[in-house]
């Protein structure tokens, strides 16, 4: 989890095993999942909690290359 969909896709577009997409949450400070900034990465956070409460937080699901964007292999997305 990244504090924004900048960092998020930065780190997945250096790791492509990750997946094609990126899940936007919205996450309660005080609700059922915990998270914490960790990790080297700026923005960074780990989360704990039910899947099914996190599946119920996401807002939105961006491309990890959007459609104006390469793929590394040099191909159009």
């Amino acid at each position: 989890m990244f504090d924004t969909l900048e960092q998020a896709r930065m780190v997945a577009q250096r790791n492509r095993r990750q997946g094609d997409f990126i899940a936007e949450m919205t996450i309660p400070v005080n609700g059922p999942i915990r998270y914490v900034r960790w990790g080297k990465n700026p923005g960074h956070h780990t989360l704990w909690g039910d899947p099914d409460e996190c599946l119920a937080r996401v807002t939105n699901i961006f491309p990890v290359f959007p459609a104006t964007e390469e793929l590394p292999d040099g191909n159009a997305f």
